[in-house]
């Protein structure tokens, strides 16, 4: 990635003190943060009592607030639906073919994602012939908006068909349809992965930096997954963030494959599938009578929790439903047994989501030390007694779903994140609609402040990161507009970035910094 596409090349200053309007520290009201390196250095009420620095910058009536953690995200992916085709707003099938045949005539495979059929008017989905003829030829795949079944073109459904046996829908002739959920959507997007020159792989990471440092994200969770990434995609986020802070899982059941890649085992390795494409495994059924699929069983949870707390590392699961979350419930306790609970405990596992779970199994988790890695977005989208939830499941379970007081009330360790490109990264609305639950089971904001910036630190191990204090890492988020708590309905902008000390946006410079000699690396 480059320096112009990440902001790594801005310098950082030397005992920089920055005064604002509020600055969101702990455990003191302040108005000024002085920053010496990498590090906060101090933290007060009154910048004239700070120690010397060699530059001030006032910022006025802006606000401090430690950089976001975004603890769930599929970063190349994500990158990849900023530079391809976004059918988050496409109104049907006829609109959905008209965007590929205005794919840029290089862009083959014709890639793109967010396409959510129950928006539609008419909910039909073209099939792999009309995406074929759309493309002129070229391959397709075009990710639904929860990233568990895709639509492809008819060379690559046909490919993965006679490959496949699960996740391939077919008409009444038997013949493939074009429309692949979970094994299936991920064997397409094997095949064209291998297809996709670096140069666009290196684009897409620059495209998804830009973007999270824009928003003030300055550390990720890359949750590395063969349905959307690779393996060396992973390795290459970990040797190098573009200037953000990342922390790598791998999604194999085997937890030795990213221990031997030096990185984190599971991630959102998946117990079930999506509420969206039905796959999410509940015991109270579906719309369709249906009550999704197990992908996974207790005996490969128990394996991998046990590899990686043997491993002094942790470990996650994705779990939607409460079949899955029974699963890994019932993994956690194998676990306990074989390795001993402080052992397990103390390697704060996680699970990813967590939308449909009993008051029984959130006690469980809570006793096993888990962090719950949620995403509140994914409630202000599809949550409430008239969205998509309610359609599969009813009102009062689409109510109960994604129930943020009840795992914060618990005292299960809360980590907010994206799933992007699922949702997009966008930090505040995490917390704003967190703090807005549909169902009434939000947080109060300080709380879902705490969930968007500590929570991934710690969920990451990082002990001196994810706060506005004195000898902790100098990552801060600058913006303009009403500070937390009062958000409700008012979005402020986000104008600087800082991560371990230097500005990855230049929003500083914008703002009235003077530059000085760049020190250290």
């Amino acid at each position: 990635m480059s320096a112009a596409a990440t902001g790594r090349g801005r310098r950082r200053r030397r005992r920089l003190l920055v005064a604002a309007g509020t600055v969101l520290a702990e455990p003191v009201a302040a108005r000024a943060v002085l920053i010496d390196g990498a590090e906060i250095a101090w933290v007060g009420a009154d910048p004239a009592e700070a120690p010397p620095s060699d530059e001030v910058v006032d910022l006025g009536g802006a606000w401090l607030a430690p950089a976001f953690c975004d603890a769930h995200v599929h970063a190349t992916a994500a990158g990849l639906a900023l530079d391809g085709l976004d059918l988050a707003d496409a109104e049907g099938a006829a609109d959905l073919l008209a965007r590929v045949r205005a794919a840029a005539p290089d862009a083959d495979p014709v890639l793109g994602g967010g396409w959510d059929e129950t928006t539609w008017r008419d909910p039909s989905l073209p099939d792999a012939d009309d995406l074929s003829r759309a493309a002129g030829g070229r391959r397709v795949r075009l990710a639904r908006v929860d990233g568990h079944s895709c639509l492809a073109d008819r060379r690559t459904t046909d490919e993965v068909a006679a490959d496949v046996a699960e996740g391939v829908a077919r008409d009444a002739s038997g013949r493939p349809t074009g429309r692949l959920t979970e094994e299936a959507s991920e064997a397409a997007w094997a095949r064209l992965r291998a297809g996709l020159a670096p140069s666009r792989l290196t684009r897409a990471r620059a495209a998804f930096v830009a973007d999270a440092v824009a928003k003030g994200v300055g550390a990720i969770h890359e949750m590395g997954h063969p349905a959307l990434s690779s393996l060396e995609d992973a390795r290459a986020w970990a040797a190098d963030g573009g200037g953000l802070d990342v922390t790598v899982w791998w999604a194999d059941a085997d937890p030795s494959v990213a221990l031997a890649a030096g990185l984190r085992p599971g991630g959102d390795l998946f117990v079930d599938g999506s509420i969206g494409s039905r796959t999410a495994a509940t015991s109270a059924p579906y719309d369709d009578g249906g009550h999704g699929r197990l992908l996974l069983d207790e005996e490969a949870v128990t394996a991998l929790l046990v590899g990686a707390t043997r491993a002094g590392t942790s470990a996650g699961v994705h779990a939607i439903g409460d079949r899955a979350v029974g699963v890994v419930v019932a993994g956690l306790e194998r676990a306990a047994a074989e390795v001993g609970e402080p052992a397990l405990r103390a390697c704060r596992h996680r699970v990813e989501h967590l939308e449909i779970v009993t008051q029984p199994q959130i006690a469980a988790l809570a006793r096993h030390g888990v962090t719950a890695s949620v995403q509140p977005a994914f409630d202000a989208r599809w949550g409430g007694p008239d969205g998509l939830y309610a359609e599969r499941f009813g009102v009062a379970r689409a109510l109960a779903s994604n129930p943020l007081d009840d795992l914060d009330a618990a005292g299960l360790a809360l980590a907010f994140g994206s799933d992007a490109p699922v949702t997009p990264v966008d930090p505040l609305g995490g917390i704003l609609a967190a703090t807005a639950h549909r169902g009434g089971h939000g947080l109060p904001a300080e709380r879902a402040l705490a969930a968007q910036t500590l929570g991934g630190r710690r969920a990451a191990g990082q002990e001196r990161a994810g706060l506005l204090r004195a000898g902790w890492r100098a990552d801060l988020a600058v913006l303009d507009g009403p500070p937390i708590p009062l958000l409700e309905g008012q979005r402020p902008v986000c104008f600087a970035t800082i991560v371990a000390g230097r500005d990855l946006t230049g929003g500083l410079d914008q703002d009235g910094g003077s530059p000085v000699d760049p020190i250290g690396s």
